[in-house]
């Protein structure tokens, strides 16, 4: 599955890179728009503890302002606090994070990563998409 799910922006973004980079990948339109509100992320926040893992609460707080990536690292992250780092920070944070990497990608793995943070952002967008 080489499939990257980007929205209008991001297509635009990805499109600018060195064809080396882009070959092989397959570009979805993102048209979904069910984003977090601010006050479902705040109290997302506010119910989880990263006291384990001081790194993770930074980071948090860091996608939460839309720090640039070159201060953030999701290689600092816990695997086993990874989802509940995704769930805290939604699909908007997950959005933060990808027009960060979109600006620094280098390599092959870069644009995988970006392909892993696009395919979870758009499972959390189609999961707030269901009503009860």
């Amino acid at each position: 599955m080489n499939t990257l799910h980007l929205t209008d922006g991001e297509q635009k973004v990805f499109a600018a890179l060195p064809e080396k980079l882009k070959e092989g990948w397959e570009v979805q339109e993102e048209r979904s728009s069910a984003y977090e509100s601010a006050e479902e992320l705040s109290m997302r926040q506010q119910m989880v503890s990263f006291v384990e893992f001081p790194q993770v609460a930074a980071l948090a707080k860091q996608v939460e302002a839309g720090s640039a990536l070159s201060t953030l690292s999701l290689h600092d992250v816990p695997q086993e606090v990874l989802p509940e780092l995704c769930f805290t920070i939604g699909a908007k944070g997950l959005s933060v994070l990808m027009a960060s990497l979109l600006k620094e990608i280098r390599s092959d793995e870069d644009v995988e990563g970006l392909m892993g943070l696009s395919l979870l952002r758009h499972e959390m967008l189609l999961s707030n998409t269901v009503t009860v």
